[in-house]
């Protein structure tokens, strides 16, 4: 059952943003590279539990920001997410929940 999430005057369902935040994650690559690389030698991950986790934040991203009504912060939303995890995968730290 698709979940519908209400903005302004659009619904975008969870798979929606889901796609989206897979679309989006392939448009910026070079993006994730560059936050996770001062934490890599740090991580026990390997690039696809870092794409997973990129992935997660660019999810996470795209919700806040469209429930905020702020569109064009989406990649300034998706660093502080995404970095946020690269800090407790290199700190050893599990989120649980």
């Amino acid at each position: 059952m698709k979940c519908p999430i209400r903005f302004k005057k659009e619904i975008l369902t969870r798979e929606e943003a889901w796609e989206l935040a897979v679309k989006w994650l392939s448009a910026n690559r070079k993006l994730v590279r560059a936050v996770a690389t001062p934490y890599r030698k740090h991580m026990f991950a390997d690039r696809e539990d870092l794409l997973q986790e990129a992935l997660i934040a660019a999810f996470k991203a795209i919700l806040s920001s469209r429930e905020k009504g702020k569109t064009r912060s989406l990649t300034r939303y998706f660093i502080v997410n995404f970095r946020s995890q690269c800090m407790k995968l290199s700190y050893g730290i599990s989120e649980v929940g």
